[in-house]
């Protein structure tokens, strides 16, 4: 890696260079700052959008709109930028998963004969139709670490609604009932979370966690509620959604552990309930992310910790943006942004946590690890992740770390 330019904090009286950073964050005014580096992945035509990205933050899967015109599934790297997934003879593809090393990606296609049918992508094989549950339909949403379990919903023969389904190359498409639909999965392919409706009327809708040993479980219990699960950190523990009981479009964002319940994660600041979701949530499920009604009622791409409450990510022109997806550590998130006034979406990626430590707080402990891997030109110090050390990354670490964020 490249480095440059570095940078070092001299103790000052016998006070530690950290501990001296740490102090300066309490009373900042740069507190009120957007969190994160918004980084813009462009369009090849008038909008994009990610939706997922791979564990370690460097590969990022969405839609966008084409030179031809039409809305094709990407797949973009530093290295490779936006890369066209194609289509199966049809005008429209969507990516909405991936997998942990960024080679497997899930989504949905309209087929030449104009049904939508979810697809399973690599570069090896292409694009594969998954087929469906025997109707005309079906969409994937989410797939395991290695790509070989994927999930989504589907409509089957003689039914009038969608059910969840889990996909293998063996197995095919297994239904997992009716009135269901399945959000994400566990890196292992175990557990499965999404919304199903326990009385198959459509309302009440509640959230669901499914694993072969115990089937679909309705961790509400009970109430006249639209709740839905959209992601579930590594182990299964910690679920993450939105709760829609408040007169629409009113929305909540929540966080759900077996021993802590449900949790309100709250807003950007709105006066009115205002419209909240989690999307996404970090390996071990402490970092969450998704969009929030802020105080001038824009909707603002948001970053969740227990330490830190919602923090706003929006730095953008357009003032709207939506978080989708993060990396397993929690440290890049990827999502949609206006980026200029009155202009279109465009998929966008935030990078750069200051708790570099990964203990969930920032502190001068996470300063002094990050001037001990700059100065030694780790790639760890890459902060802005643009592909070297320099004093940009060691600028942006700490402006992050003045947000405390």
């Amino acid at each position: 890696m490249l480095t440059k330019s570095v940078h070092r904090c001299v103790a000052v009286f016998g006070v530690p260079c950290g501990l001296l950073i740490a102090l300066a964050i309490v009373g900042s005014p740069c507190l009120a700052q957007p969190c994160g580096i918004l980084q813009d992945l462009g369009t090849p035509g008038k909008y994009s959008s990610a939706t997922a990205v791979s564990a370690d933050g460097s590969v990022v899967v969405g839609d966008a709109n084409f030179a031809d015109g039409k809305n094709h599934a990407f797949r973009w790297t530093l290295a490779e930028g936006m890369q066209d997934l194609g289509t199966l003879g049809g005008n429209s593809t969507h990516a909405y998963g991936v997998s942990a090393d960024g080679s497997v990606v899930v989504g949905v296609i309209l087929t030449s004969g104009s049904e939508t049918h979810a697809f399973r992508w690599t570069a090896s094989t292409g694009m594969q139709d998954l087929g469906t549950l025997g109707g005309d339909y079906s969409v994937a949403t989410g797939a395991s670490a290695d790509g070989s379990v994927v999930v989504g919903a589907a409509s089957a023969a003689g039914s009038s609604s969608e059910h969840a389904f889990r996909w293998t190359a063996a197995g095919g498409m297994q239904d997992l009932g009716p009135w269901s639909w399945a959000s994400a999965v566990t890196p292992d392919g175990t557990v499965i979370v999404g919304v199903f409706s326990p009385d198959s009327s459509g309302y009440p809708q509640h959230p669901f966690r499914w694993t072969a040993e115990t089937g679909m479980q309705d961790f509400l219990g009970s109430g006249n509620v639209r709740m839905t699960a959209t992601a579930v950190s590594h182990d299964g523990s910690v679920i993450v959604g939105r709760n829609a009981d408040s007169p629409p479009p009113f929305t909540k964002a929540f966080r759900w552990t077996a021993w802590g319940g449900f949790q309100d994660l709250g807003s950007l600041g709105s006066p009115l309930p205002g419209v909240n979701s989690a999307f996404a949530c970090s390996a071990d499920g402490s970092v969450v992310v998704g969009a929030s009604t802020t105080a001038q009622f824009h909707s603002h791409a948001y970053r969740w910790t227990a330490s830190t409450g919602m923090l706003d990510l929006d730095t953008s022109d357009g003032n709207t943006s939506e978080a989708h997806g993060i990396s397993a550590d929690g440290s890049v998130i990827v999502g949609a942004a206006i980026t200029s006034d009155g202009g279109p979406f465009h998929a966008v990626r935030w990078v750069g946590t200051s708790d570099f430590n990964h203990d969930g707080f920032v502190s001068g402990d996470d300063y002094d690890a990050f001037v001990d891997l700059y100065s030694a030109g780790n790639a760890a110090a890459d902060f802005n992740r643009d592909g070297f050390v320099t004093s940009d990354d060691f600028d942006a670490f700490i402006n992050s770390f003045y947000v405390g964020c």
